[in-house]
């Protein structure tokens, strides 16, 4: 693989994890507001936090496989355009 080929490469990947860390940091902001809101229990706090990851993480397994299947590329730029248009309601909806 062409050294510029590796450097596009490790932007999409550096671009895909921006958006993991953007959508856990916001997350982590949203929290004191949805306590607020929701008054849940300690161990509700723990799963809100929590339940992003361990779906991120099943969802790893699962598209791994899909991914050997029908390719690799393929299936990362498909979950890394749906992965953006999802993030772009969820940031810009208002509380009614």
């Amino acid at each position: 693989m062409a050294l510029a080929g590796r450097w596009k490469m490790l932007a999409v990947l550096c671009a895909s994890l921006l958006l993991v860390a953007m959508d856990a940091t916001i997350l982590n902001v949203a929290l004191p507001s949805l306590i607020d809101d929701l008054r849940p229990s300690g161990v509700q706090q723990l799963w809100i936090i929590d339940i992003y990851g361990l779906v991120l993480g099943g969802l790893l397994v699962t598209t791994a496989a899909v991914g050997d299947r029908f390719g690799r590329r393929k299936l990362f730029l498909i979950g890394f355009v749906l992965f953006g248009v999802a993030s772009v309601p969820a940031a810009t909806a208002g509380w009614s």
